[in-house]
């Protein structure tokens, strides 16, 4: 019969060594430095912020002097105040456009109401005639309603009053009570 195998004794490994294990870059890096020559790739940690006072300093306006470097963050910088003051236009318009919309609703609303208003003083009420003349008494009532019928009666008697004095003057020699047998 065959023996069963012994597992080999191993040693746990940390959740950090578990997963370099499957990292490629932590694998080939591993790699390089068990080589036989021990070669090893030495990688800067990315130096982020020089010091003002070293000889590797240069300011931010001088960084993007270069020609083709200078070009381009000029372009971008072009190309974003374009981008914002063509926002600024749209937005523009948009909000007078909404301002139109609204004095036009509120323009609306209001000659609305003096519409309705207008209608209440001529709609009758109870036991009354809807119209602004009392017919009973041959005289007008109360009311802005009333007031603008009057002058409407008042222009067309002045109008026939006008026609009849013209049409006179035009026929001086034919008048009414001639033509009815009259004197």
């Amino acid at each position: 019969m065959s023996e069963i195998p012994i597992a080999r004794k191993v040693a746990p490994r940390t959740r950090e060594e578990r997963k370099a294990s499957k990292d490629k870059e932590s694998i080939e890096k591993q790699r390089l430095q068990d080589r036989r020559e021990k070669y090893y790739k030495y990688e800067d940690s990315g130096l982020t912020c020089v010091d003002p006072k070293s000889a590797m300093f240069q300011p931010d306006s001088q960084r993007f002097v270069s020609s083709a470097a200078e070009d381009e963050r000029t372009r971008s910088i072009d190309k974003r105040r374009r981008d914002a003051s063509r926002w600024e236009f749209k937005q523009d318009l948009s909000r007078q456009r909404e301002e139109t919309r609204r004095t036009q609703m509120e323009k609306e609303k209001d000659f609305e109401k003096k519409r309705m208003d207008m209608k209440k003083t001529t709609l009758g009420t109870k036991n009354q005639s809807g119209c602004c003349y009392d017919i009973i008494t041959h005289k007008y009532t109360k009311g802005d309603a009333a007031i603008r019928e009057q002058r409407k009666e008042d222009a067309a008697w002045q109008r026939a009053t006008d026609r009849r004095q013209f049409l006179g003057k035009m026929n001086k020699s034919f008048t009414l009570q001639e033509q009815f047998g009259g004197k």
